[in-house]
Formats: structure tokens, sequence, C-alpha cells
């Protein structure tokens, strides 16, 4: 687009040819008009992209927040955030040149491996130690998060995974999310965070059911969104902020499968990291990763840090953002010049960044989040579909 508008410009500029400019501006009028016309509902959503970019983009406080207006607390910091025993081991790969090999430990699967094939691939490197040798805390009953215990000083890091439901809807993708993640971390357990009364008894049973999942019921958090309805009920997940009994927690979207190892993410020096958005319509002719994807997150639990967030929602409703993308966008604010940058194979958007088995760049994927086209939906052939998990309990 952006070469055709100079092509444009460079042709109109042309003394004998400034005549054909308006004709030439007409016909690329109609083009957008029909295409608007064919896909009403993509540039409604393009509309309010650009309304969104112009609204908070010109406030200077919304760029990022600044540590010296609205100081963040912290519960760590850089290599204070990992165990001795993690610090130990971060310092030996970085002597043997080895890092590389933590953060991304599998191999890329053939073009043309089956479902079956694609989950078995985590197990096949050795380099990368299974998720049970971490010590994850052991499943146990439903309980309240703000009554989580003070997280353990032990060796070994607390680790585990967490995701949230809010519609009946969602069950069947927790479910599968689950299913995703015995067979490509086994022992890792899953947190499942509900709200008391959204949901009914039998769903709840249904996720209580899940081997190696704990549900957990915590207070809602739901602030009213123009651009998708349900974009409301993501801010649940800043929950995970608070559940303190855990060093570390990858949280999940629900509409998301785990294919791989996550072990490569737990000694990450880092409180925060997340995997730059995929599907930004004003970024694409751009060289720059303007905003994070808030489907997969790493975070280091730190209740003031949630309380801190929930104090600046209250006081500054701009910064709920409305009109955008909600709690993706206010995270993106909040950890703007903070937060550590995932690679893309953490959090592969299906429609986007998909290509066959691999990602945009030839990388085997970790997590593949299907974000428009939910699995369940009738339609085997839309993309990561084969990594979708058969639940057998």
């Amino acid at each position: 687009m952006r070469g055709i508008l100079f092509s444009i410009a460079e042709f109109g500029s042309h003394p004998i040819r400034r005549f054909f400019r308006p004709v030439l501006l007409l016909c690329l009028s109609s083009v957008v008009l029909c295409g608007a016309a064919l896909r009403r509902a993509s540039l409604t959503r393009h509309a309010q992209d650009a309304f969104a970019a112009v609204y908070y983009g010109w406030d200077p406080e919304l760029f990022g927040r600044d540590d010296g207006v609205w100081p963040s607390p912290a519960c760590c910091s850089g290599l204070d955030c990992l165990s001795e025993r993690a610090r130990r081991r971060l310092q030996e790969e970085s002597d043997d040149g080895g890092w590389e090999r933590v953060v991304s430990p599998s191999p890329a699967p053939p073009p043309g491996a089956n479902r079956e094939q694609l989950f078995r691939l985590h197990s096949a490197d050795s380099a990368a130690p299974p998720a049970t040798a971490l010590h994850p805390v052991a499943p146990s009953p439903s309980v309240d998060s703000a009554a989580s215990p003070p997280r353990a000083s032990s060796a070994a890091p607390h680790v585990g995974a967490v995701t949230y439901v809010r519609s009946p809807a969602y069950v069947a993708l927790a479910e599968q999310l689950a299913c995703s993640l015995r067979r490509s971390n086994p022992g890792l357990p899953l947190s499942i965070m509900l709200v008391a009364g959204e949901l009914s008894e039998a769903h709840v049973a249904r996720l209580r059911a899940l081997p190696g999942a704990t549900v957990l019921f915590v207070e809602p958090i739901s602030f009213p969104n123009s651009m998708e309805q349900r974009y409301a009920a993501n801010w649940l997940k800043l929950r995970a902020f608070s559940l303190s009994q855990f060093d570390a927690l990858v949280v999940l979207d629900a509409d998301t499968a785990v294919v791989r190892s996550l072990e490569g993410l737990w000694h990450l020096p880092a409180a925060f990291a997340a995997v730059p958005d995929q599907s930004c319509w004003l970024s694409r002719f751009g060289p720059r990763l303007e905003s994070i994807n808030g489907g997969v997150l790493f975070v280091r639990p730190c209740p003031a840090v949630m309380e801190h967030m929930l104090a600046l929602l209250g006081k500054r409703p701009k910064l709920r953002f409305t009109h955008a993308a909600a709690e993706q966008d206010f995270l993106n604010w909040y950890f703007r010049y903070t937060a550590h940058t995932l690679p893309l194979e953490y959090n592969v958007m299906a429609t986007e960044s998909l290509r066959g088995n691999l990602t945009r760049g030839g990388r085997a994927p970790i997590v593949v989040h299907y974000n428009k086209h939910k699995p369940f939906n009738g339609r085997e052939d839309r993309p990561g579909h084969q990594f979708l998990c058969e639940p057998t309990s």
C-alpha cells in the first residue's frame, strides 16, 4: 500500500501527467470502497483501530508508564527474580554459550508431521529437562487466590500455567488447553481462575475433573469495552499477579494449545515478558514492534503489582482502554519500558503467523493461539487445527 501511494504521488508530480492524478485517486478510492462493501466488518475494525490510535496515541501519558510519575512496586528485578540454583544454572549456560539452547529447546517439526508427531517433538530434545524436574506445586483443592500462601523459598522454582474461564463457551477450550499441557509439559500444574456464579455447577465440575488442574475462585475484574464486548472479561488475568504461591507463571488464554516444552521460560531474569502482537493493522507497514499480545504472558507473581494496577485503573479511567484492546493495551502501557520480548514461537497467532507446521521465519511453534478461529467450531481446515489435542479423559 505504501508503495502504491508513493507511485501515485510520483506519477502526479510530472507536469504532463498532473491531469491524471485525480483520475488515479478516484480509481483507488473505488477499489477501497468495493473492498469495504465486501468486508464491512474488517473495515469497521480498521476504523476502530484508527480511532484508538488517535485517541490514545496522541496522549503523551499513554506512551508508556513513566516510573518517575507512576512508580511500580516490585517483588524482584532482573537476576533477583531467580532462585540461587537458577542463577547458577543461568551463569553456567551463559559461560557455555548455551542460552539459545535453553530458550528454544526443541527442533522444528517436519513439514508433513501429523498431530501425534507434533506432540511428541518436545520429548525428543534431551537438552531440556521435563517440567516435572522443576518440582511444580501440586494441585490442591479449590481456593481463593486472595488466601494464597507466601511464596516458598526453595532452591527450585515453583512454576505453573494459569488460564481463566468466564463463559460456558470457553469450558471446552480450557479442556483442550489442559489436554495440550499434559501432553507437552507433563506434571506442570494448571490453575483455572473462575468468578463465582458465572458458570453452572456442571461446568465447574467439568473443570475440576481435569487431571492436573486446580480451580481458583477469584474476585471479578471487568470494565466495559466498546471495541469488543468480550474484552471486558479479559481483565481477570490481572489476578494472576496475586498467585504468589508460584515463582513464575505462564498466563494463557483458553483458546491456545501448548505443543512444546515451556522449560525455556522458567529461568528468564524478568518479572514480565510477552510476544509482540502480530495482528495490529496500523503497524503492518512499519518496521517497529508496537505492542504485545495478551494471549500468552510470562509473569512472576507479585500481589503488590496487582494492587498498584487496580489503583491506577480506578483513578485514571482512560487506562482501561475502553476503545481499544482493554487489558492487553493496559499491560503494554504498564510494562512498556520494562517488559522482555519473547520469540514469536511462544504465541503464534494461527491466522497471521502460522504457515503449515511452522511460524513465519520457519520456527516450530511452542504455543498456538487460535484467536479468530476458535477450536471446535466445525472447521477442521482452519490454520493451526493440526495442533489441537483431543481430550481423552
